[in-house]
Formats: C-alpha cells, sequence, structure tokens
C-alpha cells in the first residue's frame, strides 16, 4: 500500500484517490502545511495541483523531498498553450509525471492508477467509438449517423448515438426528429446530476435501429458544458447501449469534444483531400491534442468525398497525418445533397450506382468494427430483413 499526499484543496479528489485500489493513506495539505514539514512525511506518491503550487516551486519542493517519492503534476486548464508546453517540459526534466488539463475527478484517479497501482478495469461491456472532422463540412454528422445505421441493423447491442458538436445540433439528415437536444438536458447534467440513464434513453430519437440524442442548439451554451457534466452523460450512455457512436465535431476546444476523446475505446479522424485537412489536422495535434496526452496514433483515419482522379491520393494522406487508413467515402456530390435535402441517411441514397459505392465501403468499415469489438451478429434472416428495410427509407 502505498500512502498519498495531495497538495490541493479539492475535497471532491481527494475522497476518490481513496478508492484507488493500492492506495494507503490519502491527506490532503497546503503547500505551506507541506513546506514546514507538518505534512505528509510517510507518502510515497505527492500529487500536487497547479492552482495551488506555481511550477516555478516544483523543483525546490521535489529536492526538498526524500529521493524515493514520486511526483506527479496535475495541471489546470490555461489559455496559453506555449505555457503548457514549457512546464511540460520542466516536469519531464525533473522527472514529475504531468496529469493533462480536463480531466475529470475520476478519470485524474484512473490516469494515477495506471502510472502507480493497478489500472482501473473497465467492467462495463459498452464500446465508445469517436469521430473527429479534421475541419467544418465535411461531411461528418451524416457518415456518423450512416455508420450507426448500418451498425445497428447488423449487430444485437444496442447502438446510440450522441451528438458532441457545440456548434450543429446535427439534425439535417433526420426527417421529424422527436427528441430532445442536449441543451434541454443542460440543468439535469450541469447542475444537479438528477438524469437517470433511462431517462436519457427517453429523451431520444429512436431512428430506425439506433437512438439518437441531438446536440446543443442554444448558441449561449456552447462553451458552458463542465468535463464533469459531459463525463456524467457518456457514462449514463454506457449504462443503457452497447455501442456509443459520438460526433465530436471539428473544434477539439471545448469540453465536449474533449470528453468524448477521452473517453473513446476507437477514435477515428475523417479528413478529406483538401490540403486543408492535413494543414488543420497538425494544427489540431500541436496546438491542443498533445496537452491532452493524445497523439496521432491513437486514431485511424477515414477519407470523405473520395475520388481516385484528383486530389491527393490516400496513402499520401495516411504519411502526412501520420495516421492508419481505415477507409475511404467516395465523393456523392448531388446524392449527398439530395440527401441533406430530403433528411435522409446515405443508406438510403437514391442513385443506385451511387449507393452501391458508398454501402460497399461502409459496409467494410462496419464489418472492421465488428470483428474489433467482437460485436454479437444479429441472425442472418433478421439483418437481411432489416438490411432490405433501409432499400426503402
Amino acid at each position: 500500500m502505498m500512502n498519498i499526499l495531495y497538495i490541493g484543496s479539492d475535497e471532491h479528489l481527494a475522497k476518490k484517490m481513496k478508492q484507488i485500489k493500492g492506495a494507503g493513506e490519502v491527506t490532503m495539505t497546503s503547500f505551506s502545511a507541506f513546506r514546514s514539514g507538518s505534512a505528509g512525511n510517510d507518502a510515497g506518491l505527492v500529487v500536487v495541483s497547479d492552482r495551488e503550487v506555481h511550477h516555478l516551486e516544483l523543483e525546490r519542493l521535489k529536492n526538498d523531498s526524500r529521493p524515493d517519492v514520486s511526483f506527479v503534476y496535475l495541471l489546470s486548464s490555461r489559455a496559453n498553450m506555449t505555457v503548457l508546453s514549457n512546464v511540460s517540459l520542466l516536469c519531464s526534466r525533473l522527472g514529475i509525471q504531468v496529469v493533462a488539463p480536463k480531466r475529470t475527478v475520476e478519470q485524474i484517479c484512473g490516469d494515477l492508477s495506471a502510472m502507480f497501482f493497478e489500472p482501473y478495469k473497465n467492467e462495463r461491456r459498452a464500446k465508445v467509438i469517436t469521430f473527429l472532422g479534421t475541419h467544418r463540412q465535411i461531411g461528418l454528422t451524416g457518415n456518423v449517423l450512416s455508420f450507426a445505421d448500418d451498425l445497428s441493423s447488423r449487430v444485437q447491442e444496442e447502438v446510440c448515438v450522441l451528438q458532441m458538436n457545440a456548434f450543429n445540433p446535427g439534425i439535417e439528415y433526420i426527417k421529424d426528429y422527436e427528441g430532445h437536444y442536449l441543451d434541454d438536458l443542460y440543468t439535469r447534467i450541469q447542475e444537479t446530476k438528477v438524469l437517470t440513464s433511462l431517462e436519457l434513453r427517453q429523451n431520444m430519437h429512436k431512428h430506425r435501429h439506433f437512438y439518437y440524442l441531438a446536440g446543443n442548439s442554444d448558441l449561449t451554451k456552447r462553451y458552458r458544458y463542465h468535463s464533469e457534466s459531459i463525463h456524467y452523460l457518456i457514462q449514463l450512455a454506457k449504462e443503457q447501449f452497447g455501442v456509443i457512436l459520438i460526433d465530436a465535431g471539428a473544434d477539439p476546444d471545448n469540453n465536449m469534444c474533449i470528453q468524448s476523446l477521452l473517453h473513446a475505446d476507437m477514435k477515428i479522424v475523417m479528413a478529406t483531400q483538401q490540403p486543408k485537412s492535413v494543414f488543420l489536422w497538425n494544427r489540431f495535434l500541436e496546438d491542443i491534442l498533445k496537452f491532452l496526452h493524445i497523439g496521432e496514433d491513437e486514431f485511424l483515419l477515414v477519407i470523405n468525398k473520395y475520388s481516385a482522379v484528383t486530389g491527393y491520393e490516400a496513402g499520401e494522406i495516411q504519411t502526412q497525418m501520420r495516421v492508419p487508413l481505415l477507409g475511404t467515402f467516395p465523393d456523392l456530390g448531388v446524392s449527398a445533397l439530395d440527401c441533406e435535402l430530403d433528411r435522409r441517411l446515405f443508406t438510403a441514397i437514391a442513385d443506385k450506382r451511387d449507393k452501391a459505392a458508398y454501402m460497399k465501403e461502409l459496409r467494410r468499415m462496419t464489418d472492421l468494427v465488428m470483428r474489433h469489438f467482437q460485436l454479437t451478429p444479429k441472425p442472418v434472416e433478421e439483418s437481411k430483413k432489416k438490411a432490405w428495410g433501409g432499400m426503402f427509407g
């Protein structure tokens, strides 16, 4: 058992650290009390909050401690990414582990457990697949919903889609949406956390074989969702569904997108053959994702609106983005616009040639996901019947 000294003021975090398997006594103290020598003499792990201890104090703090003590520095959100980078480099030089910003209390404890104790075992069978676009108007929402439509028609696990694009509620492909929007649940996940998993299901729209919660429709709330609130919502979805697909949008600078990525068992980035896809992806990595300790090797690449006769080749995009290719969706041209105008998914494209080309690629990708997560296929006859239902809308 390793005792933990927490230099900070978050009582909820201190309480949660006591639940880490393998942790001994957890003591919460201030920096001044630690410097006076009145706390933490028997601790094997010192967890330091940057809200309590400035990073320039870290070297003296570590030098004044026993050489066998391990240190972790908890980074909070900062607008200036250069400061985060410099602090991370300083900690690396001092041999201090870092927990990236935007983590919930539960996620911080999960990181600590993985670093020094036994890693948390996720007993839930639910799998989370998060889709991120390199830029807006890339076709992310239509493809995520179509992915859900095909996957849910073929597996026994229940499938839902959470719309986590802070800038788009995502109902342009759903005719007669009857569910609630994310902002309708704002008070019940943000302030009181009284929403239950069953109520979440009941507030969703049922589209053929999957459930869908449309995203934020209140422009004033785009950046007002706390990390804890989105974490809570995704946890509720895990209690009700076997597979959760998340449309995280193309703006990884908000809590909705960040939590969607942190929860993901599979991360998929969607790009096009446009040069700005590669450029913006590398900006995401450099400016945001690396400070969350999320690397490009955690993603799979899907290229949308792909044409073999123009733009970068798929292999070249894969190389420039440093992300392995999962597949490509063909350029649907007018057919994609028709789907949006008629509020139909791409699984219900009217043009037979375009539909055949799209479904071939989509089916190949859902096959890979089914095998990867060992999802349970529906009986062949039932799957065929539901697939034929998709032919007619």
